[in-house]
């Protein structure tokens, strides 16, 4: 096979630049046997070997998650090079003391932090407020990603400081230059059979091994309260006189992202390096097991380690804007508190991927993907909170509610039955009997010859109904749940067959417009798009008698709830309301 020159894949790895991706198609298939490995000797030294015969990567890798939400990235560079030689040649470009190149597959978070806050700029000599600058209340974003394994692992505590912005980005663009040839795959067989077509030595072996491909060894992380509190204030800016002084304002959101990336643990004469499939990230590898990467050398010199956030821009337009978090011993203070929230969860276990905010990177829904998430953090960035929150449906256990009714079907009750007319026992025991049915000791003495009393039947009957209707009761207050789900459930968008809303400038009727606690709000909203609208199609303002008709009714129709709801009944208020006033005359 001829050897094939730097394509334009390197070029996009280390400028950024978008380029059309021209790899050479060899027509003769790959064979999936074995694959001796020139690059690395067959122990790597981080762990005990797991490699029970018959386990692929398939079978480990991708059904770890149930629901089947993690992907594996591209290794774009690498592509290029198809034979391993080919390969640490490329790596020795940037290490020339690279003496081996081990392939590992190593699972990453990518996390999405959206931050609620408010912020004012404090003078850092007298403590004063900015009186220019007036308090305002905004929400960020801090994205990277960071790797899911154990404490242990050579790669515990490394993190990339690109986004879920980043990871889409890329996509969009290898989807448009490349026919979505390159994009993510579902499973691992893209790094044992890299190319579509064609001849390539395989980047993994395809039976599994935890030493290297291990599972999610971390889940994604799980703040407490104050370290809420000081991720939201490790965002603020300063400059020479002025503080930012950040404050939360709510609960930080969590969205995670489940992917695999290709990476290579290189062994220089000097120590260790990194290289990831891109070539995007590589460093040394040097800083102890358990603690996060610091800012360290690469091969082209010190590498930063800033986190990035977005936020709205300070000009006033509706565009939000892309910074680091500065200086880089914030971004380091907040990746300690992300791997402590991390660890304080503890290993990985099947409870951890039944979480709705766990999304993966590409779906045919994109409101449930990567894609949903970017576009619910810009519209909460940019102010516009219009769009739902991007939950992944997770199959939850049907639970049979409890009834919390003091007027439910009446259950069997327990009668004491009447003693044989042979019985040898005596009344003592007949009263014992009497309290083992539920009786108490008094009722139990209401007894005659021929059994329990008339007097007795009824103090049981009683007794059995008070003690139904106290469980009922505690049960209710027990649990303040049950109250929620007597209320109807709405669908989240309201069908509109006469286009009463449509009239009145709302497009998308949601389930908000039934909720009783938000009647008021509603009603005001509804009132306010009336008055404009008929400011402009009053017949005196320049509009038609018909338009103002319509609105008329329109508004008339869904102005109070209670209209509101006989509208999505399908009833009609007045015929009612005439129908009533008949009646009552």
């Amino acid at each position: 096979m001829s050897s094939m020159t730097p394509g334009a894949l390197s070029a996009f790895a280390h400028t950024g630049h978008p380029r059309t991706l021209r790899l050479p198609l060899i027509s003769r298939r790959f064979d999936r046997r074995p694959h001796s490995y020139s690059l690395s000797s067959s122990s790597d030294g981080d762990a005990d070997a797991d490699t029970p015969s018959g386990r692929t990567l398939d079978d480990v890798l991708v059904n770890q998650d149930p629901y089947k939400r993690i992907w594996f990235g591209q290794p774009l560079v690498f592509i290029n090079e198809q034979l391993d030689g080919q390969r640490f040649a490329r790596i020795r470009r940037d290490w020339p003391q690279a003496t081996q190149a081990v392939p590992h597959l190593i699972p990453f978070w990518i996390i999405s932090l959206l931050c609620d806050q408010r912020a004012e700029h404090r003078h850092r000599s007298t403590n004063g407020p900015d009186y220019n600058n007036v308090a305002e209340r905004f929400q960020s974003e801090i994205g990277f990603r960071v790797a899911a394994v154990r404490e242990d692992h050579w790669c515990s505590g490394k993190h990339f400081p690109h986004s879920l912005r980043f990871a889409m980005d890329t996509n969009d663009w290898l989807a448009e230059t490349n026919s979505g040839i390159f994009l993510p795959s579902p499973t691992p067989n893209i790094y044992t059979e890299p190319l579509p077509a064609g001849r390539a030595d395989p980047f993994m072996n395809p039976e599994w091994s935890e030493m290297t491909a291990p599972k999610f060894a971390l889940g994604p992380p799980r703040f407490e309260k104050g370290e809420m509190e000081r991720i939201v204030a490790l965002q603020g800016a300063f400059n020479a006189e002025w503080d930012e002084v950040l404050i939360m304002a709510k609960d930080i959101k969590i969205f995670a992202v489940p992917i695999y990336r290709l990476t290579y643990k290189i062994t220089l004469r000097d120590g260790t390096a990194y290289t990831d499939g891109e070539i995007e990230q590589s460093i040394r590898v040097d800083w102890p097991r358990g603690q996060i990467q610091p800012i360290k050398e690469g091969p082209f010199g010190t590498i930063g380690n800033q986190l990035p956030q977005c936020r709205p821009a300070r000009d006033g337009t509706n565009r939000f804007s892309l910074n680091s978090i500065g200086p880089p011993s914030r971004s380091a203070e907040l990746m300690r508190i992300v791997m402590n929230a991390m660890r304080r969860r503890g290993p990985m276990t099947d409870a951890m991927w039944e979480d709705e905010r766990i999304l993966p990177l590409i779906a045919p829904s994109p409101v449930i993907s990567g894609q949903g998430v970017q576009n619910y953090v810009n519209d909460h960035v940019l102010g516009r909170r219009t769009l739902d929150e991007p939950l992944y449906p997770i199959k939850r256990p049907q639970v049979a509610p409890t009834p919390s009714s003091l007027f439910s079907a009446r259950s069997s009750l327990n009668y004491t039955k009447r003693a044989p007319a042979n019985s040898t026992s005596s009344s003592s025991s007949s009263g014992s009997s009497s309290r083992s049915t539920g009786e108490t000791s008094s009722q139990g003495s209401a007894t005659s010859r021929y059994g329990p009393s008339w007097a007795g039947k009824r103090d049981s009957y009683v007794s059995s109904r008070a003690r139904l209707q106290h469980e009922r009761v505690r049960q209710t207050l027990r649990s303040p749940q049950q109250a929620s789900k007597q209320k109807p459930v709405y669908p989240d968008i309201l069908p509109d067959p006469r286009r009463y809303y449509k009239i009145l400038g709302i497009d998308i009727p949601r389930s908000e417009m039934l909720d009783v606690d938000k009647r008021e709000g509603v009603d005001e909203m509804i009132s306010i798009r009336y008055v404009d609208l008929a400011m402009k199609r009053h017949p005196d303002r320049g509009g038609s008698t018909a338009e103002m008709t319509m609105l008329n009714e329109a508004n008339r129709q869904i102005e109070t709830l209670e209209r509101r709801l006989a509208y999505f009944e399908g009833r009609d208020m007045d015929k009612e309301n005439r129908k009533a006033q008949t009646n009552g005359r």
